[in-house]
């Protein structure tokens, strides 16, 4: 018996060329090697045994979000990549990956860089995604409900709370998890140090963009001007600067 009916969910393989699985008392370890294997193939040998909310959480095009239907960045995020290890835990309904960490640059090979766990009572799946600073994980919390009753498109996201809870991850990821986020008002006015800009620094900045307009160019102004998206340069110097300043609650 299937969870539900529609959607184009192909046939699912436990079978993956350049993965090594191994399976002990409901708990299906898959290790990926240097070859990466294609990502349909991967997503369909994860859900193997699967035939309700794992598989709708990982092999459907579609979410829900509010009252869109977009294109699922769950697909992207489970993707495979060098040395990731997935483990599938039937009794707890859970997934987690290890390793090869969402961002760029190495990761440890226990890092517990996704983890989805499945509510059967609440039909809610709890999604974190994690990153690593300096050792330390800071968690995104993300969460969908699974609705089998619609095909077409089973996995819906919960808004209640999404924005603040994602808000929330990049304060601790940038100021420090011993920090809280304070109440700010979108009117309130902060200020930061003077900050001097050299034209050396505007060109440099338009040769990385690839910006070619000669009013940024000292050799052929007198008065060299500043693209507008040079302001992202000096506006995270006193975003840097505000955070030594401030007064956490």
């Amino acid at each position: 018996m299937v969870d539900y009916l529609g959607g184009s969910v192909a046939k699912a393989s436990s079978i993956c060329a350049g993965v090594t699985t191994t399976s002990n008392d409901g708990v299906t370890e898959y290790t990926i090697g240097s070859t990466l294997p294609p990502l349909d193939a991967w997503l369909q040998c994860l859900t193997a045994s699967s035939d309700g909310w794992l598989k709708a959480l990982l092999t459907f095009p579609t979410v829900v979000q509010g009252k869109s239907y977009i294109d699922s960045p769950l697909r992207r995020l489970f993707a495979p990549r060098a040395g990731q290890k997935a483990v599938v835990n039937a009794s707890s309904n859970s997934i987690t990956l290890y390793g090869a960490g969402r961002s760029f640059g190495p990761h440890p090979e226990d890092f517990k860089a996704v983890h989805a766990q499945f509510d059967a009572v609440s039909s809610k799946i709890s999604l974190t995604i994690s990153e690593e600073r300096s050792g330390v994980a800071v968690p995104l919390y993300l969460e969908y409900h699974y609705r089998p009753d619609q095909g077409f498109a089973p996995i819906h996201e919960v808004a209640d709370g999404r924005n603040s809870r994602i808000k929330d991850f990049y304060w601790r990821l940038w100021f420090g998890d011993e920090l809280s986020m304070p109440k700010l008002e979108s009117r309130q006015i902060f200020e930061g140090p003077e900050i001097k800009v050299e034209a050396s620094e505007i060109e440099r900045f338009c040769s990385v963009v690839r910006n070619d307009g000669e009013a940024f160019k000292s050799v052929r102004n007198g008065k060299v001007q500043a693209p507008l998206d040079f302001a992202i340069v000096t506006g995270w110097q006193v975003r840097t600067s505000f955070e030594t300043q401030m007064t956490f609650s």
